[in-house]
């Protein structure tokens, strides 16, 4: 399932992956397009305390490792080339976003395969299994 169409390509920072069908298959498009509309509602609310989380370009089901490199409005891909994660992880993500929230309102995640040697708190990356345990 195409999920990340908030958020702009790595190679043109002024075009949403909902623009790009490399990204978003025209099948998937209105279900892109609702998500824009989405993150466009919550910054229209610019004063109510939210944050919206744009999941990589798929999203499917896999193991939960709890390893993920979480970004901003970009696009992110993982080590091999894909913009993934599994449904586990995300909720990993988002469960660790609600727990310590980052000062950005629109975030985006994707799988990440090695452990972070820096980014999230010492509590987050070993209760995230990224400190090597």
């Amino acid at each position: 399932m195409p999920c990340a169409a908030p958020t702009t390509g790595t190679g043109d920072r002024d075009r949403l992956v909902v623009d790009n069908p490399a990204y978003v298959p025209a099948e998937y498009r209105a279900v892109a397009l609702a998500g824009v509309a989405q993150l466009r509602v919550c910054q229209a609310h610019a004063g109510a305390d939210w944050v919206y989380l744009s999941p990589p370009a798929l999203l499917e089901p896999g193991a939960r490792t709890g390893r993920y490199r979480r970004g901003t409005n970009t696009l992110l891909t993982a080590a091999d080339g894909r913009s993934w994660i599994s449904a586990e992880d995300l909720a990993v993500a988002v469960v660790d976003e609600l727990e310590t929230p980052g000062p950005e309102r629109h975030i985006t995640v994707v799988h990440q395969d090695a452990p972070p040697s820096v980014g999230r708190a010492p509590e987050l990356r070993a209760r995230n299994g990224e400190d090597g345990r």
